[in-house]
């Protein structure tokens, strides 16, 4: 979960064995507030690219802050 502007965001994830799920989004002004989703991240087909949520990479620029999605992209043997 993070927080930008005013909103809290979580993102969430299924999980089937070792393979990839598709990521799902929830938004909500407060954290004792109804959610708004689940949202997709990413193409349902692609399962989010193979991957499952692992946080978010907050980078705090001098004019704005991004932040970025990172994933753990598993494989059918239990690693990468």
């Amino acid at each position: 979960m993070f927080y930008a502007d005013g909103t809290y965001f979580l993102i969430v994830s299924g999980k089937t064995g070792w393979r990839g799920n598709p990521n799902q989004m929830f938004y909500s002004s407060s954290l004792s507030d109804s959610w708004n989703g689940p949202h997709a991240i990413a193409p349902g087909s692609s399962n989010t690219y193979g991957a499952q949520n692992t946080f978010e990479l907050v980078i705090e620029g001098t004019k704005r802050t991004t932040y970025i999605y990172m994933g753990d992209l598993w494989d059918s043997h239990g690693g990468t």
